[in-house]
């Protein structure tokens, strides 16, 4: 059975398992101290507990984070199972009658405790459980499969091909059934082919054999956070690059990359004849099929899908605004359904 299939039988059974070594606890501290000491040092350790947890929750999230970065799905999987069994752990130990009874206990063990330190260490998680509705305790985070695509912090939703962008608006759309006027062709020549396209037509960007390439700018679409997609056709050792935030020669690249040695990437260009990869995945696309590429920009966040999968996620805040598009390099490329999303 699949981990995805699997989830909810396992959170079950740890939450079953967790309460049955909580009753066990209760029973060897009622044996060891008495029924009411026992009951103060349940809750305090419940509540040294809930801040270890809440440490591994981090941990454990950066981990998977990581793991996610270099492609090691299926541990980054396990790992997103940990982080969502340590939050059920964390309601479970603090459901709000729960938090009560326990803040009962203490205040009753702190009247009748005399010893500095005893009362110190009692205080403490009175504390705490009297704050621990001010503090952000993280949200269950979406479950990390392959028919979902990952939730981007606050500004991305997850459903079953990509993520899509919360509260999106379409500003721009272009399947290329006609030349569309909104397109300023920089350098190059494109050519709408009607037998190819997904589904056809679809626009032939062309390299030509004295080292040019296919350079196109939306002059209408100028803006500063969003979504931008479309559908690739790449011939072999080609390269398609989506364009944001392009002003006065300076933009992102989402590059798609079928030469072999290189691979999909995240790019800045700045002036002149100066671009940089600011980060490179170890990834590197099929040519001869069909692909579905995906960038979505928000802030200083950039993160870049191939086909449903996130291929580069990066920070940086090099620019802030500009138009979109695309161009080829080093071969032919077709390009269809180009669509943009302003937030």
């Amino acid at each position: 059975m699949k981990w995805s299939q699997n989830k909810g039988l396992f959170s079950t059974v740890v939450s079953l398992n967790s309460g049955a070594v909580l009753v066990l606890f209760a029973v060897f501290l009622e044996s060891r101290f008495g029924a009411a000491q026992g009951a103060v040092w349940l809750v305090v350790s419940i509540a040294l507990l809930t801040i270890i947890l809440i440490i591994f929750y981090y941990l454990f999230r950066y981990i998977a984070a990581i793991l996610r970065d270099v492609q090691r799905k299926k541990i980054g999987e396990y790992f997103n199972a940990l982080v969502n069994n340590i939050n059920i752990l964390i309601k479970l130990l603090f459901l709000p009658r729960l938090r009560f009874a326990y803040v009962v206990i203490l205040l009753i063990a702190l009247i009748f405790t005399h010893d500095i330190v005893s009362r110190s260490v009692i205080f403490m998680p009175i504390l705490f459980l009297i704050i621990y509705d001010f503090i952000k305790i993280p949200k269950k985070p979406t479950t990390w499969t392959k028919e979902k695509a990952e939730l981007v912090d606050d500004f991305v939703k997850g459903h079953k091909e990509t993520a899509t962008w919360t509260k999106e608006k379409a500003v721009f759309i272009d399947d290329f059934k006609k030349q569309n006027d909104q397109w300023q062709e920089l350098k190059g020549k494109t050519v709408i082919n009607d037998a190819l396209g997904n589904p056809p037509p679809g626009l032939e960007l062309h390299f030509t054999g004295g080292g040019t390439n296919t350079f196109l700018l939306n002059m209408k679409q100028y803006m500063k956070d969003g979504v931008i997609e479309c559908d690739v056709l790449p011939s072999e050792n080609s390269i398609l690059n989506i364009v944001f935030r392009a002003s006065d020669n300076e933009y992102y690249m989402a590059r798609l990359d079928t030469r072999p040695n290189f691979y999909d990437s995240i790019l800045l260009k700045t002036k002149g004849k100066n671009w940089k990869p600011i980060k490179e995945s170890s990834r590197r696309t099929e040519a001869g099929a069909w692909h579905h590429m995906k960038v979505i920009f928000k802030a200083n966040k950039i993160r870049f899908l191939i086909d449903g999968e996130v291929v580069a996620t990066v920070k940086d805040k090099s620019l802030d605004s500009g138009q979109v598009g695309f161009f080829n390099e080093v071969n032919n490329v077709i390009v269809d359904n180009f669509a943009v999303y302003e937030s």
